[in-house]
């Protein structure tokens, strides 16, 4: 019998930040969110997988404090002309605004090239809501995800309807 997860998600939609902010800055200053490069060798304090994440052609942008990853958001394509922003910062990291720095420069990118970004957030998750709105995206509507998991660690299966 699998075991499983469920919640309540928020689903932002990107709708372009204003033209004087850029990845959460204002216009002229320089970006903090970098291309992450495998081949760089900084530690990564997130619990994302990155190298996994980048061999599977996801883009991927990070945040460098301290010769490591504290920072990142990832993009993975789900249908069409859209894509899901995967967004996490590191313990001792938050609260600086380098999840929504990572955000507003992978949603500006994907924008530009005619992709509509996504950002979900758990329903409890206020700080991610919050840097969800500050890198541009607006509420868009709500899903309840449900993810079932069999006994082995290698498989996830996973349900998620969207409400929008």
């Amino acid at each position: 019998m699998p075991t499983g997860d469920c919640g309540s998600m928020r689903i932002f939609r990107y709708n372009g930040a204003p033209d004087t902010i850029y990845n959460g800055r204002p216009a002229g200053e320089a970006c903090e969110a970098v291309p992450f490069d495998p081949s760089a060798g900084f530690d990564n304090l997130t619990t994302f997988d990155l190298d996994y994440m980048y061999s599977l052609g996801q883009r991927i942008l990070v945040v460098i404090r301290d010769n490591a990853v504290v920072s990142a958001a990832a993009a993975s394509p789900c249908g069409g002309d859209r894509a899901e922003l995967s967004v996490e910062t590191a313990d001792g990291y938050t609260g600086r605004g380098y999840a929504s720095a990572c955000a507003a420069a992978l949603a500006r990118m994907l924008h530009e090239e005619g992709v509509t970004a996504l950002y979900l957030a758990q329903e409890d998750n206020p700080a991610s809501h919050a840097a969800a709105r500050k890198a541009g995206f607006g509420e868009a509507g709500g899903m309840y995800q449900l993810v079932c998991r069999k006994k082995t660690k290698r498989r996830k299966f996973r349900f998620r309807k969207f409400l929008v």
